[in-house]
């Protein structure tokens, strides 16, 4: 694993990584006049954020297509798709080792296996505002 300095070593030595996605869905094409004013957005708050204290990584790539990209030797790389269920699956069963927010912690190595699915995913709320 790369070590940008960030990892959190906890008492017994193991190392975490927060990885953070955003799921979204634009109500216009970017190039369009609604989004003309978040499009023109973009660089300026980028480039705060490249020169923030503590910065890692940020998607930069030629198409401008921010998906996803492996930048790290894990075996193992969230999917969007996995990034949405855990999202329901936190605002249906609240904190747990599977999904959680930043209020609560867990044990290192509490996560377990994936839960078993009752039923078909409920999808994301989103919001055409």
């Amino acid at each position: 694993m790369t070590d940008y300095g960030t990892a959190h070593t906890t008492e017994n030595g193991t190392r975490h990584e927060l990885a953070q996605v955003n799921i979204g869905r634009l109500t216009a094409p970017l190039d369009s006049e609604q989004l003309r004013d978040f499009a023109e957005g973009l660089d300026p708050v980028n480039a705060v954020a490249d020169a923030s204290d503590g910065f890692v990584w940020r998607l930069k790539d030629d198409t401008g297509d921010a998906t996803s990209f492996r930048i790290f030797d894990d075996a193992w790389l969230p999917t969007v798709e996995e990034a949405e269920e855990r999202l329901v699956h936190l605002r249906t069963h609240g904190p747990t080792p599977y999904a959680f927010n930043l209020r609560t912690s867990f044990p290192a190595g509490d996560a377990g296996p994936e839960p078993e699915p009752t039923s078909e995913p409920e999808s994301v709320s989103r919001s055409a505002s």
